[in-house]
């Protein structure tokens, strides 16, 4: 398997949003983004994955020397093989890259968010920052738009994922948010759905929906990939709505001929 085929396997494989959300762009551009989140997947799974903290960060500290090995020109993961041609072929910043370190770093010691403002720092520096990547990857000079928009998808993924990380021992939701409806943690930890369970999901859905609106009313209309994505994750989180948030027990999806038609109209 090359470099390239690894990377398409693990962040767009046929089927995903992003693969639909990349299908009319072009072949040296696809091949940059799909690096991005590739590499961005292999740090996000460092948490997923590892239930040591002193194992998880080892290996966040060897993704480090990797980034640095890269940006030298002597890469040795698949990844950052192909992340390292994006950032050589496209003029990259260096700066996102390890600003997603740091926060990687940072989630890796927490796992309960105080407050909103918390949580959306810490989605800002990993899928924010990526989307400034891939705005510069598509000849985009506004990044700052691209950056709410990768904050928008997060949040929206978040949602979706809520029973997910709750299995990991995770609550990704502000904990300011669930003292206001009445939620505890451990009720999130249990699977226990309630009424107040239910409006605390609206509340991040109406939140999660603003952002997302708000990235995309900003962002030029050259981004057409970031569009479909926007509209790919909008919809997601309106099948979320109609499963009535029916999150801790399920991952609710869309299907991939979904995907292709909204993809395709957005």
């Amino acid at each position: 398997m090359t470099p390239q085929q690894y990377c398409e396997e693990k962040a767009a494989p046929r089927g995903s949003s992003l693969y639909y959300a990349l299908l009319r762009v072009g072949a040296r551009e696809r091949r940059a983004l799909v690096a991005l989140h590739a590499w961005l997947r292999e740090l996000v799974a460092i948490g997923a994955e590892v239930s040591d903290p002193g194992v998880a960060q080892s290996k966040l500290a060897w993704w480090a020397r990797e980034v640095e090995r890269g940006l030298a020109g002597t890469p040795q993961h698949p990844a950052m093989q192909e992340l390292a041609l994006a950032v050589a072929d496209f003029s990259l910043p260096q700066g996102p890259l390890f600003e997603v370190l740091a926060a990687v770093e940072f989630d890796l010691r927490q796992n309960r968010y105080l407050d909103f403002a918390l949580l959306r720092r810490q989605y800002e520096h990993t899928s924010g920052a990526v989307g400034e990547l891939a705005a510069t990857v598509l000849g985009s000079a506004d990044t700052a738009a691209a950056r709410q928009l990768g904050l928008a998808l997060r949040l929206v993924a978040a949602i979706r994922d809520v029973g997910r990380q709750a299995r990991r021992g995770r609550v990704e939701l502000p904990l300011e948010d669930l003292q206001r409806f009445e939620v505890k943690v451990a009720d999130v930890l249990d699977g226990a759905y309630s009424e107040r369970f239910c409006a605390l999901m609206r509340f991040e859905a109406e939140r999660a929906r603003a952002l997302l609106d708000g990235a995309v009313g900003a962002l030029p209309s050259t981004l057409r990939p970031a569009r479909a994505l926007a509209a790919l994750y909008r919809a997601l989180l309106d099948e979320v709505e109609r499963a009535e948030s029916r999150v801790l027990h399920q991952r609710i999806a869309l299907t991939p001929l979904r995907k292709l038609w909204i993809a395709t109209r957005a």
